[in-house]
């Protein structure tokens, strides 16, 4: 068969292109190592190519988001630990308030807790970069903020740490699928740490840090009754509490019997609250009793309070009833529902807690005259009164007397009418203190001289050791246990955490691995095809000009 110089010629030269396009591929795989440039050098390993490189971008994706996870709970983890320590100092000094201290080493105590609630505050604004730890998805400003807020229908305030955070989980996506809120949270929010979120007079606050100031306020106490009008009439606490545990009250002057404007400021409706003031309910007409003391006349008002308290509020000429800021002030306001419509509303309160140490008088001759306080206290603090009879008439009315302001350490002469302090005669006998106190003991036969009367006023000794040593304890190990769980759980996905961080690296590892070994050339036997591919190709040049040599001059000439 004969071959034609063109068809010779057509091969050869198809033949030594294809030889030099080999050698420049191996040389273009020893440039940088890799067999894959194109899909077209192997369809089927630049598909598994893409496939692994896939796999590495989302590995480095989730690697990326376990590291700001851990950084994170890291850093909440130390917060945790810090208020863990802080728990701890406050359990051991609310322990420590029991009924062997004194009011002021009380209020000392009361000091420590205030800083430490300074404190804690600041813990619950730790941040991570920008981002606050504690606020929930709302973490762009400071969650936590230590204000006093004040009752809208009322005089009454009250000091609150506000929560501006929320619930709401924070997830960093680690694997394929949908993220869990629960499962996959890194926070912990202002209610997982600080217990409940309240609303106190219509701000968002968190229990736990309310109850330390609570706690705080208690062991800051000169009074078992505290009012926010410390010029209005005297407030007490009789009866026997019939309820379970505790309750606190706060009790509004709702109506006064002609007001500041007639200078009677006797009371004549009143209402309660046993929720911190959030509701109130009205004493019906039956429950405020303007003559049942009849040792002080109308001189006071006893008002008739659930679980078989009673609450006394002597009359005073700065008795505010329940009123508003409007165009025009309405004074002696008369509610039904305890409503306030327009402006703010004013009213004086007072606060107490029962069981607590009653307000009560003690007398050290049981059989002398009955005594009662009044007055209006116009003093700082709280103060020790003793009055010891010194002097009674044929009737028992004490016509004598002498009082102490120091526990009985020293004594001074009550005067006759007139002086600054005083006996005004009658039944009862009204002796007149300093700081604008009276004492009212009633006429009886089994008076004697030496007859000790001692009260606080205002009424009690400080703090409430059996709330503080019972309930305020409490408090303080249940928040902490609470927070010690809440640390517990951050603790188990911190682990697990870890261990997704370490097979995030064991499988990016293992990625680069299989990438390696589907891209990668045999160095070796890339440099032996390649001098092999150097020696053909010059081969087939040599012998190409001697086969072609004739057909070339042919095409010269």
């Amino acid at each position: 068969m004969r071959i034609a110089d063109n068809m010779q010629t057509y091969s050869f030269l198809r033949s030594l292109n294809k030889s030099q396009q080999r050698e420049n591929s191996i040389q273009e795989q020893l440039s940088d190592g890799k067999t894959i440039h194109r899909p077209s050098d192997d369809p089927i390993k630049a598909v598994r190519s893409l496939r692994y490189n896939t796999s590495s971008s989302t590995n480095t994706q989730y690697t990326r988001n376990l590291q700001d996870a851990q950084s994170w709970m890291n850093s909440t983890d130390g917060a945790m630990s810090s208020l863990s320590s802080i728990m701890i100092k406050a359990n051991e000094l609310v322990i420590s308030a029991d009924d062997t201290k004194t009011p002021d080493e009380l209020a000392t105590i009361g000091k420590q807790i205030d800083e430490m609630v300074n404190q804690i505050v600041q813990i619950g604004n730790t941040k991570v970069g920008s981002r606050y730890i504690f606020g929930g998805q709302n973490d762009s400003t400071a969650p936590f903020t230590r204000i006093t807020v004040k009752d809208p229908n009322s005089d009454a305030t009250q000091e609150v740490v506000a929560y501006s955070g929320d619930d709401s989980k924070i997830s960093m996506k680690i694997q394929s699928g949908a993220t869990n809120a629960n499962q996959d949270s890194v926070n912990l929010t202002g209610a997982d740490v600080f217990g409940p979120v309240t609303n106190v007079y219509g701000t968002q606050t968190v229990s736990a840090l309310n109850r330390l100031l609570d706690i705080k306020s208690e062991l800051q106490k000169t009074s078992t009754v505290s009012q926010t009008n410390t010029a209005g009439g005297i407030g007490s606490v009789t009866g026997t509490y019939t309820g379970e545990g505790f309750t606190n009250f706060n009790v509004r002057i709702d109506q006064v019997d002609g007001g500041a404007a007639t200078g009677i400021g006797h009371v004549t409706g009143a209402s309660y609250s046993t929720d911190g003031g959030n509701t109130w309910t009205n004493l019906a007409a039956a429950d405020v009793n303007t003559t049942s003391n009849t040792a002080v006349s109308a001189s006071a008002t006893t008002l008739t309070l659930p679980s078989g308290i009673s609450f006394t509020i002597t009359d005073s000429a700065k008795n505010t009833p329940y009123y508003t800021d409007a165009a025009s002030t309405v004074i002696n306001q008369t509610t039904t529902a305890g409503v306030v419509t327009a402006g703010t509303a004013h009213a004086d309160v007072y606060t107490f807690r029962v069981p607590q140490t009653a307000a009560s008088i003690t007398q050290s001759n049981t059989t002398g005259g009955a005594a009662v306080l009044a007055g209006t206290y116009s003093g700082t603090g709280s103060t020790a009164y003793s009055v010891r009879i010194t002097s009674t008439d044929a009737t028992g009315q004490v016509t004598g007397a002498e009082y102490s302001t120091d526990k009985g350490a020293s004594w001074a002469t009550v005067g006759a009418s007139g002086t600054t302090t005083a006996i005004t005669a009658g039944s009862p006998s009204v002796i007149t203190l300093t700081n604008g106190v009276k004492l009212n003991i009633a006429a009886s036969s089994g008076t004697t001289t030496d007859d000790t009367y001692s009260f606080w006023v205002p009424q009690g000794k400080g703090g409430d050791a059996k709330w503080l040593s019972g309930v305020a304890t409490n408090y303080v190990q249940d928040d902490h246990s609470m927070q010690l769980k809440a640390q517990t759980k951050l603790g188990t996905r911190m682990s697990m955490y870890e261990m997704a961080s370490n097979i995030m690296t064991n499988q990016g590892q293992i990625i680069q691995t299989d990438l390696s070994n589907n891209e990668s050339i045999d160095m070796a036997q890339a440099i032996t095809d390649f001098t092999t591919s150097q020696t053909v190709y010059k081969s087939a040049l040599s012998v190409g000009a001697k086969i072609m040599s004739k057909s070339l001059v042919d095409f010269i000439s």
